[in-house]
């Protein structure tokens, strides 16, 4: 599942419209923490309704967080909510789904907070893939990981919620009890995405793009050694696969690492063992950092 499903429009070419479009992503947070509390106060979850509140006291922080940027950078952005439009739509999707359904609880709005965080991520590292400002590259890159840094708390909050669900609320979530289990899957799911990287290579380097083939073989053999086996060559004729567009084949090689990362937030989130939850983190943290070798090449920083 890609975290965005189509690019950004347009193409953000100032600080201004940059912190502004971060604060837009910060308020809209906000406000919608603030709509589920009251969601669930309708329906008599008051305890369910205060986790929400505190959550819409964090995002306030971020605001103000930005807020502070603003100053120390002496611009005036324009209202964040003003540009509320150009953020990604999934965002705004997947809270009103949550607004839909009948019975809420913590795990499920913290799932889709994490995932939006995210998203944000994704929102941001395409800015700063395709500004020709060099100060606008650097500020998102700073936000993008700043996103990072709130998906990793709101991850804590949502392992505490997945824990105090009912047993058969969590029979949905791969069972790895071991570093054993840990191992047999991300052996089979890192194989799978090396065989695939490396093929796409192929198809990379039948095109002239000789640094992009390495970038991905690069990806190849690190998840082929976390997966303890060799890469397997790719079918005869595929480097040939007529039609494929590069935006295409981008995101393609971004998807087994994009699935990867929630697989293993899962994972962390219903760990029990100790060393399984550090595993789980360290692949994790591997996972998003594959994204963002990726993120830059799948939204490629225009020229001039």
């Amino acid at each position: 599942m890609a975290l965005l499903k189509r690019e950004p429009p347009g193409m953000v070419s100032s600080l201004d419209e940059l912190l502004g479009l971060s604060l837009a992503l910060e308020q809209e947070a906000v406000r919608r923490y603030i709509q589920l509390a009251a969601a669930m106060d309708q329906r008599g979850d008051k305890e369910t309704a205060g986790i929400f509140r505190s959550l819409a006291e964090d995002e306030r922080g971020h605001v103000a967080s930005v807020a502070g940027e603003v100053l120390r950078l002496g611009l005036s952005p324009p209202a964040g909510l003003q540009l509320t439009w150009l953020l990604p739509p999934e965002i705004a999707d997947s809270w009103d789904d949550l607004l839909d359904r009948t019975h809420i609880t913590p795990y499920q709005v913290l799932a889709v907070a994490v995932l939006n965080e995210e998203r944000a991520f994704a929102f941001y590292s395409y800015i700063a893939a395709q500004t020709t400002d060099p100060q606008v590259a650097m500020e998102a890159e700073r936000l993008a990981n700043e996103e990072l840094t709130h998906a990793a708390l709101l991850r804590r909050h949502r392992r505490r919620a997945y824990r105090s669900q009912p047993d058969n609320a969590r029979a949905h979530t791969p069972h790895i009890a071991t570093l054993a289990d840990l191992s047999a899957m991300v052996s089979v799911r890192m194989a799978e995405a090396a065989n695939l990287h490396e093929a796409l290579a192929q198809v990379l380097l039948a095109a002239g793009d000789a640094t992009g083939a390495d970038l991905l073989r690069a990806l190849a053999q690190e998840e082929a050694e976390l997966a303890g086996r060799p890469v397997e060559p790719p079918l005869a004729g595929f480097a040939g696969a007529p039609g494929i567009g590069l935006g295409t084949l981008w995101s393609a090689a971004a998807a087994p690492c994009e699935e990867m990362s929630e697989l293993l937030s899962d994972v962390a989130a219903q760990a029990k063992d100790e060393a399984v939850l550090l595993e789980a983190q360290r692949l994790l943290e591997v996972s998003v950092g594959h994204l963002t070798m990726l993120s830059g090449r799948r939204h490629p920083r225009p020229n001039g």
